[in-house]
C-alpha cells in the first residue's frame, strides 16, 4: 500500500508534536501548570496588548487585501478582514503552510475573485512579506557592521524596487502559441493589474509586520525578561522555522524549538527558553482563534454592511 504525500506529511507533523510534548512535559522541571499559571499571572494590560495587537494587524492586512481588489465591490472592508482573520487561523493551525490554499478560496466565495487573480496577490504578499522580515532582521541582527548592514538594506530594496517595476509590466506573450506561455502572461497580467499603485500595499504589509513582531518581542521580555532585540530575533526564528520540511501541527515543536536556540545564544537555559516559547505560542494562538471565532460570529453582519475603501 502506497501512503499518499497528504497522509504522510499530516502524520509527520502529528508525530513531530506529540514528541515534543512528550519530551517537554516528561522533563521533571516542566508542567503544564509552569506553562498557563504564568500566562494567569501576566497583567490584563499584557493580554489586551497582545489581542487588540493582533486584531490592528488584521485590519491593516484586511485594509491591504481590500485596497487590492478594490474594483471588486462585494469585497467589503469587513469582509476582507474576515478572510484575513480565517486565513491567518488555518495557517496558524495547518502544518506546511498548507492554510495558503484557504485565502484564493475564501476570496472566490465572499468576492466572485478569479483564483488566478487571488493566488497572484497571496505571491505578492508573501514577497512583501519575505522584504519586510528580511529588512527588520538585518536591522536587527547582531554582530554585523554598520556599512554591511546598510549595504544588505540598500540591496534588498533595490531588488523590491526591480520587482515592483516588473511586476507593473505586462508580458507579450498573450497570443503564444505555447501553452505555458499563455498561462505566464495570464499570470503577468493579473500582477500588473493588481499593482499599479502598490506604495499603500508596502506601508500596510510594514505596519503589520513591525506590530506583530513587536508584540511577541514584549512578550518575551515580560515573560522572561529579554532585551527587545532578542525578543526580536527570537520572533523572526519562528517565522523562519514556518517554513522548515517538517514542523508540528499548529508549529507546536517547531516554533519553540526554533525560538529556544536563538535565547539559548544569549544564555538563557534550555528549558526556560522553551516554556517561554511555548508561552508566546500559546498566547498567539489563542488569540488567533479567538479573532476568528469572532469573525464567525459577526458573519450575518458583515453580510449587510457596506464599507468602502
Amino acid at each position: 500500500m502506497i501512503l499518499s504525500p497528504r497522509i504522510v506529511k499530516n502524520s509527520a507533523a502529528i508525530a513531530v508534536s506529540l514528541l515534543f510534548l512528550g519530551w517537554l512535559f516528561g522533563h521533571q522541571a516542566m508542567s503544564w501548570a509552569g506553562i498557563y499559571e504564568p500566562l494567569l499571572a501576566l497583567p490584563a494590560a499584557v493580554w489586551l496588548m497582545v489581542v487588540i495587537g493582533l486584531l490592528s494587524t488584521y485590519v491593516l492586512r484586511g485594509w491591504r487585501v481590500a485596497y487590492e481588489f478594490r474594483d471588486y465591490e462585494k469585497l467589503t472592508l469587513l469582509r476582507a478582514i474576515q478572510v484575513v482573520m480565517w486565513h491567518n487561523a488555518t495557517l496558524n493551525l495547518l502544518p506546511f503552510r498548507s492554510g495558503e490554499v484557504v485565502f484564493p478560496l475564501l476570496l472566490r466565495q465572499v468576492a466572485d475573485i478569479p483564483v488566478l487573480n487571488s493566488v497572484t496577490s497571496l505571491i505578492y504578499l508573501r514577497f512583501q512579506d519575505a522584504c519586510t522580515v528580511l529588512m527588520i532582521g538585518i536591522a536587527f541582527w547582531p554582530n554585523i557592521d554598520l556599512s554591511l548592514r546598510l549595504l544588505l538594506s540598500l540591496l534588498l530594496v533595490v531588488a523590491a524596487l526591480l520587482f515592483q517595476q516588473w511586476a507593473k509590466s505586462t508580458a507579450s506573450w498573450q497570443d503564444s502559441s505555447w501553452l505555458l506561455k499563455r498561462k505566464l502572461a495570464a499570470w503577468r497580467e493579473a500582477l500588473a493589474r493588481g499593482n499599479q499603485r502598490a506604495g499603500l500595499s508596502w506601508l500596510l504589509t510594514a505596519s503589520n509586520w513591525i506590530i506583530k513582531i513587536s508584540i511577541q518581542a514584549a512578550l518575551y521580555g515580560y515573560l522572561l525578561h529579554l532585551s527587545f532585540s532578542m525578543g526580536v530575533l527570537s520572533t523572526l526564528s519562528t517565522e523562519l522555522a514556518a517554513f522548515l520540511p517538517i514542523q508540528g501541527l499548529a508549529g507546536i515543536g517547531t516554533f519553540e524549538a526554533s525560538s529556544a536556540m536563538v535565547m539559548r545564544a544569549e544564555g538563557v537555559p534550555w528549558m526556560d527558553a522553551l516554556q517561554g516559547a511555548a508561552q508566546v505560542h500559546l498566547m498567539m494562538l489563542a488569540s488567533s482563534l479567538l479573532w476568528a471565532f469572532v469573525s464567525m460570529c459577526a458573519l450575518p453582519l458583515i453580510k449587510q454592511k457596506k464599507v468602502s475603501v
